[in-house]
């Protein structure tokens, strides 16, 4: 793994500063955040959480995640869309999220050299990915079918109260381990003071 190098304005002692956007316990810099995170309501849609709706979204361009996550590929070729950037925007998400575990016999490898399971008769267009952490099974997230032999994922991590939840293309997954720990150590960086 290559070195983690912290290259964020510091965050002021007082909390956060004008650059920064509060939410919770942490202060996020204002050029890690999508601009769809300056969106200040839900235009009264009640399908939302309302905590969770003025969660801003994360934002790590392609360039910035390949400076940190070894063969991290910034581009990806699409059959219908051509090269497409893989920026890495990360939301936030109900924390409770429960799923049956299927028994070991009935999960094979999804990609080789990883420690990603999916069940062996799974669904052709959409399924459940599961890791094993201290040999115990989890969810890991899912994947779904974007072309006859293309597809992305969607990493879901809990982490701090929050589940965090992210898309990574077919060709980035065998780095999500990476990927994990360079969101969950911006999110210990941006921790407010008190």
């Amino acid at each position: 793994m290559k070195p983690f190098l912290l290259l964020f304005p510091l965050i002021s002692l007082s909390g956060c500063d004008q650059q920064e956007v509060a939410w919770q316990h942490w202060c996020f810099p204002a050029e890690y955040l999508s601009p769809a995170s300056s969106i200040a309501s839900n235009a009264g849609d009640t399908a939302f959480d309302s905590q969770l709706s003025a969660a801003p979204i994360l934002f790590f361009p392609a360039e910035y995640v390949a400076k940190h996550v070894t063969g991290f590929q910034t581009t990806i070729s699409m059959p219908d869309a051509g090269q497409l950037v893989q920026n890495l925007p990360v939301n936030f998400q109900p924390v409770n999220i429960s799923a049956e575990l299927p028994s070991d016999s009935t999960l094979e490898s999804l990609l080789p050299d990883t420690d990603l399971l999916v069940l062996k008769a799974h669904d052709l267009y959409q399924w459940s990915v599961y890791n094993k952490k201290e040999e115990k099974l989890q969810l890991w997230g899912s994947c779904d079918l974007s072309s006859k032999e293309d597809y992305e994922c969607f990493r879901t991590i809990q982490h701090d109260g929050v589940n965090l939840r992210y898309s990574l293309h077919r060709n980035n997954i065998k780095n999500y381990h990476e990927i994990d720990e360079l969101i969950i150590k911006n999110l210990e960086y941006w921790r407010c003071e008190s």
